[in-house]
């Protein structure tokens, strides 16, 4: 089922960036564009979301991306004047507001592209595999030896998102880089 869904995504997406008068939501830093998807999936599915975007869950990140991607986490609300934004069209909230959309962002737990799933405790960037330069991880994490093998922004309190490793098969929003 998890499949049928993750494939549905990516009609969904594939026809959303299509030429047709739509835009998908990227948010660029520096030479790089970032998506957030609050559909929820498994680190897999996401990963198959991204590829069909000609991107990737988040990787190789510096501190000023991380940085930069936290930051866009922390927005509450996303406002968009006069009209709808697709990237944004799976959330279970949306307001209207005079000529603004405002939709919140309503997850505390986002898929980015590491994972230590081809040796336990050796933490890659995954697509293309490369090693970690930068490292921002909660502290205690990653936690969960042999169960716990993809990695995510985690909001640990109410302000601070920081790098969590959790079940590659749990389902949460994710993040696209390319």
């Amino acid at each position: 089922m998890a499949i049928l869904g993750a494939l549905f995504l990516v009609m969904y997406i594939t026809l959303n960036n299509m030429d047709v008068g739509l835009s998908v939501n990227w948010h660029s830093f520096r030479s790089k564009k970032y998506i957030f998807m609050e559909e929820k999936l498994n680190w897999f599915d996401a990963q198959t979301v991204c590829h069909a975007m000609e991107s990737f869950l988040a990787h190789e990140m510096s501190a000023d991306e991380n940085s930069f991607l936290i930051s866009i986490l922390n927005s509450k609300y996303v406002f968009l004047k006069n009209g709808y934004n697709r990237s944004y069209g799976l959330l279970s909230e949306l307001l209207h507001y005079k000529d603004f959309n405002i939709f919140l962002l309503l997850g505390k737990t986002a898929w980015i592209g590491g994972a230590d799933i081809h040796q336990e405790g050796d933490w890659r960037w995954y697509s293309p595999l490369t090693e970690m330069k930068f490292t921002y991880w909660h502290s205690n994490q990653p936690n969960n030896g042999r169960t716990s093998n993809c990695m995510c922004y985690y909001k640990f309190s109410t302000t601070v998102y920081k790098w969590a490793d959790e079940p590659c098969t749990s389902r949460f929003s994710f993040v696209c880089e390319k």
